[in-house]
């Protein structure tokens, strides 16, 4: 099992969505979201939300911080914003600048 830092902002949106449970048991329990892009990655949360982190060189090594909780839907348009396979087939794909 990995070791979590979680920053104060993700703290506060876990507990305002959802903190029906401690925060490191949700994040005990969790499965990969997604894809990942280069440092950063997902996180579904047992209780429906999505974490989103990145691994950071620390002082002592490469850390894993979750720096924000997300609802599904916001996780899923973020993804689509991002490209990642989580694009429904609808979507127009991004038109280039002209």
């Amino acid at each position: 099992m990995h070791r979590y830092h979680v920053t104060q902002h993700a703290l506060d949106r876990y507990y305002e969505r959802c903190g029906k449970r401690p925060i490191d048991l949700e994040i005990s329990e969790a499965i990969p979201f997604g894809i990942q892009i280069h440092d950063g990655w997902y996180l579904q949360l047992p209780c429906g939300l999505v974490a989103a982190g990145r691994t950071i060189q620390g002082e002592y090594g490469w850390v894993k911080t979750i720096l924000t909780v997300l609802t599904l839907d916001q996780a899923i348009a973020n993804c689509q914003a991002k490209r990642s396979p989580y694009r429904h087939k609808g979507d127009r794909k991004r038109q280039p600048k002209r």
